[in-house]
């Protein structure tokens, strides 16, 4: 989803990055042709775009990253941040639609609410690091959704 993307791309890009030469941004599953005029100047912002990959990169990518934000305006379910948290990687996230519900702020992700708090928030990332019990709570959480425990819900609303 591309909605946000492009206020996030400038706040990293002339604050983030300003205040944090280290810290890198991967984009994926989103189509590069959008950004050809643009894409040299981001990659000297450390800020990368990438086509689709499979779930096996996409978890390692998961597994080496800080966190992942999703900002989720026009989310049903979020499946990709569900999959974020199995792997212990905490959501960065508005809030907006079901994100609202997955989310406990400060347990498996961080609610910001606005663009100032999301700079904030990958800033102080960015330096301390995800807490220990953030990742175990990622994990625990994300069991919720495992598929035998989602069928039975399934079941029961049915009633068979």
């Amino acid at each position: 989803r591309q909605e946000g993307l492009q206020e996030t791309l400038d706040i990293w890009s002339k604050k983030i990055f300003t205040k944090n030469k280290n810290i890198k941004l991967y984009i994926y599953g989103v189509k590069k042709n959008s950004f050809k005029n643009k894409l040299i100047y981001y990659r000297k912002k450390n800020i990368f775009f990438f086509d689709r990959v499979s779930k096996y990169k996409l978890k390692n990518i998961y597994n080496k990253s800080l966190a992942m934000i999703c900002l989720g305006y026009d989310e049903t379910f979020c499946l990709n941040a569900l999959e974020a948290n199995a792997c212990g990687l905490p959501i960065i996230t508005f809030g907006k639609t079901a994100l609202k519900n997955f989310t406990v702020n400060n347990k498996n992700g961080f609610l910001v609410n606005n663009y100032q708090d999301l700079e904030n928030k990958i800033l102080n990332l960015s330096v301390s690091k995800v807490n220990k019990n953030i990742i175990n709570y990622c994990y625990n959480n994300s069991k919720n959704f495992y598929l035998h425990k989602i069928i039975s819900k399934w079941l029961k609303i049915i009633k068979l």
